[in-house]
This record gives C-alpha cells, sequence and structure tokens, in this order.
C-alpha cells in the first residue's frame, strides 16, 4: 500500500505542478495541515480532492 500511495502522491504533485504551476515544495506545504512534517492519509485524500477540483474548474473555464 506504501508503494500505492507514493506513486499517487508523485501523480498529485505532477499534476499541480503542471496544471497549477504550484511549486512541489508549496503543494508539500499546503498538504501538512497540522505542521507536523509528515503527510497523514486524510491531508493528502482531502488535498488531492480539493486540487482535482480546481484542475476540472480550470478546464471548464477554459473550454467556454
Amino acid at each position: 500500500t506504501f508503494k500505492v500511495l507514493t506513486l499517487i502522491f508523485r501523480d498529485f504533485l505532477f499534476i499541480i505542478y503542471n496544471f497549477l504551476g504550484m511549486k512541489k515544495s508549496a503543494v508539500i506545504f499546503a498538504l501538512d495541515k497540522d505542521r507536523n512534517g509528515f503527510i497523514s492519509a486524510d491531508e493528502l485524500k482531502q488535498g488531492l480532492v480539493e486540487s482535482i477540483d480546481k484542475v476540472i474548474q480550470t478546464v471548464i473555464k477554459e473550454t467556454l
């Protein structure tokens, strides 16, 4: 499961970096809500959902 989470996180960083133009360090900082230096599964899940929503909204705006 750790390998799968690592792959998901890598792809997540790729999406954020390419579509939203955020630096990877900024993404990691934004995901670590409790600032303990670790990104929990819940923090990663919440970040993924929020970011995917932003990407979808961006794509919709660009097509209109």
